[in-house]
């Protein structure tokens, strides 16, 4: 293979993913025991001692009487947040931080580890106001509505200083402190909050706006932690494997890798099964092990049964890993057998994915063939185009910016090694037909990708 085992993931994972539509199968996990090689569990989990809190700074103090927090005293309760001025759904939860420090106070300390520099966490809290309440009618915490909830907070009192006044906030500039919690658990989102029991032992990880009723339980006693420990590490079991597979690689233990990778797929159902699919068709394709990559295309067509969306999207994915290893006779045999399906199919955008992916397979096929400087591959190279227009001729209700993505198409399917300027005028005259007079501008953009197809 041509590209290194980074290209490599993100190619398959924007190509296969996009095909597939993260559609779920209908097999069902199965009983498959233990993992083959032991897994690279979390350093710090549920139940572990909490570690000691080594910051650079006190930016803010609830008490400034009290001693700045650095072990834990036995018989209290401490929030350990992690966040940065950047993250949204972070300054959103500043007051949500400052009620829980007010509701338990003198019960839960609550501190706050920025590993930005000190000056820009004082800048950021001297620079903006924040919200007086996240009840459930304003902040709405770790959405898409984070940002829209910022700005309306800006526009109101108190300050961020004075709301983040209420708890202690502490800057980690070495690293030390979220590399012994964050890393050390293999949390890799912000915010996120550690809860510290009385007896010094983590109770609970997760994001901080679901700390009040752990809080609340914490607190009286009542918490269950062996509970929370099996949900804990059933959440972190894909960034478990994730390491176990990057530690296996780095130890140049191929074959245990993939005997991961399959055990991973025999233990997952649904969307799940799919990632783990794809993933394992990554490592093949890494390993340069091509032909397992294809056979392991199969895994997906017998767990489609008799779904014929998901064996389409099956013989699709299995057309990219072709065309990902070069094969383009096979993966163009691959695309006329989808081609004999893809009437039966109303999805916009699945006939997208299919018409995008057969022209690419078959421009790919004319360019190879035109290459050997033979007039009769020339000839079956127009062909091979033509029949992929008269595909996209065929269908109808294909939004315009397909035309435009057909053209951007055209771009990646030539080089300069050969001079494929008649080809690639015709496709385009072909498709800019499809295109309404007067839709302007998808006219405007299908021309400029055209424009580059076509340049020498």
């Amino acid at each position: 293979m041509k590209a290194d085992g980074r290209a490599v993931m993100r190619s398959m994972a924007s190509g296969l993913l996009a095909i597939a539509g993260l559609a779920a199968t209908s097999a069902e996990a199965a009983d498959v025991g233990p993992p083959p090689v032991p897994l690279a569990e979390p350093a710090l989990s549920i139940g572990d001692p909490a570690p000691a809190l080594s910051v650079s700074g006190w930016v803010t103090r609830r008490d400034a009487s009290e001693d700045a927090v650095a072990a834990f005293e036995p018989g209290e309760v401490y929030v350990v947040e992690f966040w940065a001025t950047w993250c949204p759904p972070c300054v959103a939860n500043i007051p949500h931080l400052g009620e829980l420090a007010d509701e338990f106070d003198g019960r839960v300390r609550v501190v706050s580890v920025s590993s930005e520099a000190r000056d820009t966490v004082e800048r950021f809290l001297d620079g903006g106001t924040g919200g007086a309440s996240s009840d459930d009618d304003g902040f709405d915490f770790g959405t898409d509505e984070a940002a829209k909830d910022v700005e309306e907070a800006e526009a109101a009192d108190p300050t961020y200083r004075e709301l983040a006044s209420r708890y202690d906030v502490a800057v980690d500039r070495d690293g030390l402190t979220n590399d012994a919690y964050m890393a050390a658990s293999m949390s890799r989102g912000i915010p996120n909050a550690f809860v510290v029991g009385r007896d010094g032992l983590v109770e609970w990880v997760g994001h901080p706006a679901r700390l009040d009723a752990v809080l609340a339980a914490v607190v009286a006693g009542t918490w269950d932690r062996a509970a929370f420990a099996e949900e804990f590490r059933a959440e972190k079991l894909d960034a478990i494997v994730e390491a176990t597979f990057e530690q296996l690689r780095s130890d140049g233990r191929d074959d245990d890798a993939v005997a991961l990778a399959d055990w991973q797929v025999a233990s997952a159902e649904g969307e799940d099964r799919l990632d783990a699919i794809l993933k394992k068709v990554n490592l093949l394709l890494q390993l340069e092990r091509g032909d397992e990559a294809v056979a392991t295309t199969e895994t997906l067509v017998a767990d489609a049964g008799d779904d014929a969306a998901a064996a389409w999207r099956a013989g699709a994915i299995r057309m990219q890993v072709l065309m990902q290893l070069d094969r383009f006779g096979s993966a163009i045999a691959a695309a006329g057998s989808l081609s004999e399906d893809v009437a039966e199919f109303q999805s916009v955008p699945m006939m997208q994915n299919f018409i995008r992916y057969r022209l690419w397979a078959d421009l790919l096929r004319s360019r190879l063939a035109a290459a050997n400087l033979r007039e009769s591959a020339r000839a079956d190279a127009g062909k091979d185009v033509a029949a992929a227009l008269d595909a996209i001729a065929a269908l109808e209700g294909l939004p315009t910016q397909f035309f435009v993505q057909a053209a951007q198409t055209l771009d990646r399917g030539w080089d300069e090694t050969f001079d494929g300027a008649d080809l690639v005028t015709a496709a385009a005259k072909r498709l800019r037909a499809a295109i309404p007079d007067d839709d302007a501008s998808s006219l405007e953009a299908f021309d400029e990708a055209a424009a580059r197809a076509i340049a020498p």
